[in-house]
């Protein structure tokens, strides 16, 4: 995350189950964590400083029906993206992917 100006901000974390967001490594939103629920918005406020701030998002999905989840930036506050964390991520897809064609 990015933003041009220190402050408070209001973030907002929607999934259907649980799930959580850390910025800087400290918990901002705990939605559900490990309980089952419908869509759901929570709110949760962190004080950045102008600069890049990293973030994680932690889902729990619970069985059945639809699932996702949403992170809703504030006004000021941008996703930036790392090449280096999307490589990563886009090996670890293809490595679980690859797991679950075998695991069938």
């Amino acid at each position: 995350l990015s933003g041009a100006s220190a402050g408070s901000f209001e973030f907002k974390l929607n999934s259907d189950d649980g799930s959580m967001l850390y910025i800087d490594g400290s918990l901002v939103i705990d939605n559900g964590e490990y309980n089952g629920h419908p869509p759901n918005t929570v709110p949760g406020f962190a004080s950045l400083s102008p600069g890049l701030h990293p973030f994680k998002i932690e889902f729990f999905e619970d069985f059945g029906g639809q699932s996702g989840v949403d992170l809703y930036l504030p006004p000021g506050v941008t996703y930036v993206p790392e090449p280096l964390t999307l490589l990563l991520l886009g090996l670890g897809l293809v490595g679980i992917a690859g797991f679950r064609r075998r695991a069938q």
